[in-house]
C-alpha cells in the first residue's frame, strides 16, 4: 500500500513552501533532485489529495506557484494549515460529496 499523505516542505533560507500530496520522503527526494536549493520537510498529515486540492485552494492568495506557497515561518505555516485542517474535517463531515475546492469556498465564506 502506497502513503498517501499532505505534505509541508520548506526551501530552507526562504518564505516558499510546498503544499503537495503522496509519500513524503519519495517525494522530497525526487523534488531535491530539480532544486537548488535544500528542502525540508516540516511536516506530513493524513488526507492525500483531497486535503491538498482543498489546502491549495484555501491558500491560494499565498499562491506563488503551481503548489509553492509563501509563508513567513515554518511555525506560522503549520498553524494556519492545522486551522485549515479543522475547517477541512468539520465541512467534510457535513457536506461528504463535495469536491476539496467546493469545500474551500464554503470555508471561505464561513470565515
Amino acid at each position: 500500500m502506497k502513503l498517501d499523505l499532505t505534505y509541508l516542505l520548506q526551501r530552507e533560507g526562504s518564505l516558499e513552501f510546498k503544499i503537495g500530496h503522496g509519500d513524503p520522503c519519495d517525494r522530497l527526494s525526487s523534488l531535491q533532485t530539480g532544486n537548488a536549493g535544500r528542502l525540508i520537510l516540516i511536516a506530513a498529515f493524513p488526507g492525500g489529495k483531497q486535503l491538498e486540492g482543498f489546502l491549495h485552494a484555501a491558500f491560494k492568495s499565498r499562491q506563488i506557484r503551481l503548489e509553492w506557497f509563501e509563508f513567513p515561518d515554518p511555525e506560522t505555516a503549520l498553524v494556519l494549515i492545522h486551522q485549515e485542517i479543522v475547517r477541512y474535517r468539520e465541512l467534510r463531515e457535513k457536506h461528504p460529496g463535495l469536491r476539496p475546492e467546493m469545500l474551500a469556498v464554503l470555508a471561505a465564506k464561513a470565515a
